[in-house]
């Protein structure tokens, strides 16, 4: 029985490795996004859009996600980490699978991108994840915003 098995795989590899492919995306797929946790607003929808980031004063860091992305998926608790660590800004997160008019008007060309308004227009972005980049991202905005608010 054994010899057969292994007959039958080394005389089907491409269909072996294509249907374990498949068997590993399939398990994947069912996997829950991760929670982001600390201080992170959904966005679902325009309304949101408008109160969370269009009209809000302020810092605001937006994730700009899909689930079924990895690298989105490696953001998310990083995302929430820098959430509680940076007081100072909002934090909220955009799927562009469920709100396609918000990503095609903010010009989202990869995920994930990460964009910071001020005070509802756009100033930086980045278009990967990468944790040292997004944190000293963030750090810059926040020291720019405290800069002009004590000259004023």
């Amino acid at each position: 029985m054994f010899e057969q098995i292994v007959k039958f795989v080394s005389d089907n590899m491409l269909f072996v490795i294509a249907a374990l492919f498949v068997i590993f995306k399939y398990f994947q797929a069912k996997q829950p996004f991760p929670d982001s946790g600390g201080n992170v607003t959904g966005i679902h929808n325009e309304a949101d859009w408008e109160a969370h980031v269009s009209k809000k004063r302020g810092i605001v860091v937006v994730d700009f996600y899909a689930t079924w992305c990895p690298p989105c998926r490696s953001a998310a608790p990083v995302f929430g980490m820098l959430s509680e660590k940076y007081p100072g800004a909002h934090f909220v997160k955009c799927d562009v699978d469920k709100c396609q008019n918000i990503a095609i008007s903010c010009e989202i060309k990869a995920i994930p991108t990460f964009q910071i308004y001020e005070n509802g227009s756009i100033v930086d972005q980045i278009q990967e994840f990468s944790t040292a980049k997004l944190d000293s991202m963030i750090k810059k905005q926040l020291i720019e915003k405290a800069t002009r608010d004590d000259s004023k």
